[in-house]
């Protein structure tokens, strides 16, 4: 029977016994999530929690996402404040998440409710340590955010999570299926544009960063290439550590495998979005991928640039981020399909030589895509590297020459993937798009100079035909090509070829 039939055996951390094989050395007979499972509590179509909020509760499927999500943060903190108070008291302690037969609802509802509150101040305190205590845009949950539900719904959400450990899972496992409900909701119930799993890891493939570069996304999302790359440079890392330990993995945390891996994912990683419900998912998300530290920003990222950096004009080495020069790497997939007119923010693109500026005036408009292009290579560093998804129209389109002249003025262009045109569609966008990969110059050349340096150098052209799935989403390969077809993988080897990588 489903989850309505459970009771909690792990009411408490009773005895606490020392166990070196578990996290922090603590035994607390919670069970590790794995795909199946974490894809069950989460999204079944009859008792998972989406369904719960749902019907229970009436929420519309976006609330619904935003509420597990809430849930998911309650009950991480849950387990970690838990471990916390037996490792600073030696006592036991039960958790929030557990519900036995005497259990009251109302009681329960209240313990979960401040068990959120708890986690937001948590957030705030971790937050303060690193950034001090003007946190502004980079708190994810405010004092608008509250967690509370119907009684008999939330005991019904707390069923389905106490028996398992969100701490004790795999970033694998836990950001992987989290991904994946968030992408089957994002495309089923809330048609929402998102970004495939395939052009998410062809995206990092060709960029293929390490433990020195400094990576952003200024249209973030959900966070999903964030975690992709932090996925990629763990996995690297813990290969080169298996190497440096003459082939023996014994010994080894693949979650944590490097002290070079462990400050890459706690100060190398920026994010911004401009919506707070959606950054809601992108801390959770950064969470369930054991990355607490990522630095998340509610913001427009196409505001003047002197409101988002506070009127810095300086990035890397002392301030990474999201500061002019402050990354070597970006990936981003921006929106597009709008028109950026506000007068103040195309005087300032103009002001420093960007792409708002044509024949000596400021446009009246450009499509926001090219706005996104002319921000991100403010934020790179020379020869950083910038991967974005754009439509074909800012490639070909004969009233888009001008941008791509200025594009080339400020940057090299490495290479192009065309997508197919069914990439986007099962999200309800038919626009057809390209991945690009941008290197930016040293210094950016003058039109005059545009027409005699750089006319000769390798680009590298692909098309990739089969994304993974036709237009209507149904899986067209191999379930162990899913995530990455075999003309993504022939793309990414390529160009890594190319790039003498």
């Amino acid at each position: 029977m489903p989850f309505s039939d459970f009771t909690n055996p792990y009411k408490n951390l009773a005895d606490v016994p020392l166990n070196a094989s578990e996290p922090d050395g603590i035994k607390t007979e919670l069970t590790p999530l794995s795909r199946d499972k974490f894809r069950e509590v989460l999204g079944d179509i009859r008792f998972g929690c989406h369904s719960i909020l749902r019907d229970n509760e009436g929420l519309q499927p976006h609330e619904a996402v935003d509420a597990i999500v809430k849930f998911l943060f309650a009950k991480w903190y849950d387990e970690q404040a838990t471990i916390d108070f037996v490792k600073q008291t030696g006592e036991s302690q039960a958790y929030v998440f557990s519900v036995s037969n005497e259990t009251d609802p109302e009681h329960l509802l209240v313990q979960v409710r401040d068990t959120f509150e708890k986690a937001k101040q948590w957030e705030r305190n971790t937050l303060a340590k690193k950034f001090g205590d003007d946190l502004g845009v980079r708190l994810v949950f405010n004092e608008a955010d509250v967690l509370q539900f119907k009684p008999h719904t939330t005991m019904e959400i707390v069923k389905r999570l106490q028996p398992w450990s969100l701490r004790k899972s795999s970033a694998d496992v836990k950001g992987g299926v989290f991904e994946d409900f968030l992408s089957k909701t994002f495309r089923d119930d809330l048609g929402q544009y998102f970004t495939p799993t395939p052009v998410v890891n062809l995206m990092v493939g060709i960029l293929q960063p390490t433990v020195n570069d400094y990576i952003g996304d200024p249209a973030c999302g959900s966070a999903r290439m964030l975690t992709h790359i932090l996925d990629y440079v763990r996995k690297q890392e813990y290969q080169k550590a298996i190497e440096n330990n003459g082939g023996s993995a014994e010994g080894i945390n693949p979650e944590e495998p490097t002290e070079e891996f462990i400050k890459f994912r706690d100060n190398h990683l920026f994010g911004a979005e401009y919506s707070r419900n959606m950054m809601h998912v992108a801390r959770v998300n950064t969470l369930m991928n054991g990355a607490e530290y990522v630095d998340l920003k509610v913001m427009d990222s196409l505001e003047r640039l002197s409101s988002i950096t506070g009127g810095i004009t300086e990035g890397l080495p002392k301030r990474p981020g999201f500061y002019p020069e402050g990354l070597t790497m970006i990936l981003t997939n921006p929106p597009f399909g709008s028109k950026v007119t506000n007068e103040n923010i195309l005087k300032d693109f103009a002001e420093r030589d960007g792409v708002t500026k044509k024949n000596g005036k400021v446009v009246r408009s450009i499509p926001q895509e090219v706005a996104f292009i002319n921000r991100c290579l403010e934020f790179l560093a020379p020869n950083g590297k910038l991967a974005i998804v754009l439509p074909d129209g800012v490639l070909a389109n004969n009233t888009m020459q001008d941008v791509r002249d200025w594009i080339l003025r400020w940057a090299r262009l490495k290479a192009v993937v065309s997508l197919p045109q069914e990439t986007f569609r099962p999200y309800g966008a038919a626009v057809k798009t390209s991945v690009v990969l941008l290197e930016k110059r040293d210094i950016a050349l003058t039109a005059e100079s545009q027409l005699e340096l750089d006319q000769d150098y390798k680009i590298y052209m692909a098309r990739i035909d089969d994304i993974g799935y036709d237009a209507s989403g149904r899986i067209s390969v191999s379930e162990n090509e899913v995530n990455e077809p075999q003309e993504v993988r022939k793309a990414i080897t390529d160009l890594a070829g190319l790039l003498g990588r």
